[in-house]
């Protein structure tokens, strides 16, 4: 019987924390909604977070001149994280939610496959296409989707938001083994705030002075978890296959779905329940397979 190799569990481990904190980002985001505009809210975060960043790298002795083939990679992935967040914004503001999330969960973990092919020369398996095709019907339990009320700009939007999430997770294979993951983080906050900072211009956004108050706490909790998620991102994918790490994305649903249910009281329906395992089974079925091999 094969064993996983400890850096493939180590990289799947990170990856699936890093969606457990991404569930507790959706918590957060409520408590913030549109109290403070929406660009600048990330301004200040990005702000914060290249902060914390910054004594990280000093600590860790990151620092690193980066070579002119690697600079593009840095420059795709901070491009497609704003992208993927504006759009995803945007997105939601006239797709119905099932609809938005299943076209950007299904969007990413399709892109991921087609990445991990293409850039990583990975083998689309068996027990992977077994994997994905149990995911997309775990979606399809979750969310309700309706895709002809929407128009064919939306749908593509929605999709894009995806794609863009998937470039912005497995680039980063790319760099991971050159430079320190606190080093990648940090680029990438201090490109993406640069780019919100010109979109708040542009929006002619309504600067406030930050305050103590519960949506600011909450707004720069977001921020000191982004720290956290950028670093286990980088690493997880590290260690770990695109397209299996693209699966392992997945799990961010069951957890925001607990934690809507446990702080919301949201009903968890029959249909999110098999959607769920269905979810799980996708993200469990390729180990249990390396084990059994």
């Amino acid at each position: 019987m094969a064993k996983i190799s400890p850096h493939v569990m180590r990289g799947a481990i990170q990856l699936v924390t890093a969606t457990l904190l991404y569930g507790v980002i959706g918590i957060f985001a409520r408590t913030v909604g549109l109290t403070i505009p929406i660009f600048y809210q990330n301004i200040t975060r990005s702000l914060a977070t290249v902060i914390i960043l910054l004594v990280i790298v000093t600590v860790r002795h990151a620092w690193k001149p980066l070579a002119a083939k690697d600079i593009p990679v840095f420059l795709i992935r901070a491009v497609a994280g704003v992208t993927a967040f504006l759009a995803y914004f945007y997105t939601i503001l006239k797709v119905p939610f099932g609809t938005s999330y299943f076209l950007f969960y299904a969007g990413s973990v399709l892109s991921g496959y087609i990445l991990g092919h293409y850039w990583y020369d990975e083998r689309l398996t068996k027990i992977k296409i077994v994997s994905l095709g149990l995911a997309i019907v775990g979606l399809l339990l979750i969310y309700q989707i309706n895709a002809g009320t929407i128009s064919p700009f939306y749908f593509a939007l929605a999709v894009f938001t995806g794609v863009s999430t998937a470039v912005w997770d497995v680039i980063s294979k790319k760099i991971s083994g050159t430079y320190d993951t606190s080093y990648i983080t940090w680029w990438d906050e201090t490109l993406a705030l640069g780019m919100y900072l010109v979109a708040s211009f542009v929006a002619r956004e309504q600067w406030t002075m930050p305050a103590v108050t519960l949506p600011w706490a909450a707004s720069f909790g977001i921020g000191i978890v982004f720290v956290a998620t950028g670093m286990l991102m980088v690493n997880g994918f590290k260690y770990i296959e695109a397209q299996i790490g693209s699966i392992i994305m997945l799990a961010e649903i069951l957890f925001a779905i607990f934690f809507a249910w446990l702080f919301y009281g949201e009903t968890i329906t029959l249909m999110t329940m098999l959607g769920g395992s269905l979810i799980v089974a996708a993200i469990v079925l390729p180990e249990i397979y390396a084990k059994s091999r």
